[in-house]
C-alpha cells in the first residue's frame, strides 16, 4: 500500500480533529489502497457543517487577496 501520509486528520472550525475510525481511500485507476483517512462521526459532520455555515458570510465577502493569504498561511503551517 502506498501511503501519502499516515496521520490524516480533519479540520473542523479551524482545529485539527481525529476520528475514532478510518476508511480506505483507493486509486481509481489501480484499485490500490493509497491511504486510510478519518471517518467523521455524525456529531463531527454536524459541527463541520455548522462551522462552515457560520464562516460563509464573512469569508465569501472577503477580498480575494485576504482569502489567498489565509490559504497560503494554512498550507505553510501544514508543511512545517
Amino acid at each position: 500500500m502506498t501511503h501519502f501520509n499516515d496521520q490524516y486528520v480533519m479540520t473542523i472550525d479551524g482545529k485539527s480533529v481525529g476520528a475514532d475510525s478510518t476508511f480506505e481511500a483507493y486509486n481509481p485507476a489501480t484499485k490500490e489502497t493509497i491511504a486510510k483517512v478519518p471517518d467523521a462521526s455524525q456529531e463531527q459532520l454536524d459541527e463541520a457543517v455548522t462551522s462552515a455555515r457560520n464562516a460563509f458570510q464573512s469569508w465569501s465577502t472577503a477580498p480575494l487577496s485576504q482569502r489567498q493569504a489565509a490559504e497560503f498561511a494554512q498550507r505553510a503551517t501544514q508543511m512545517a
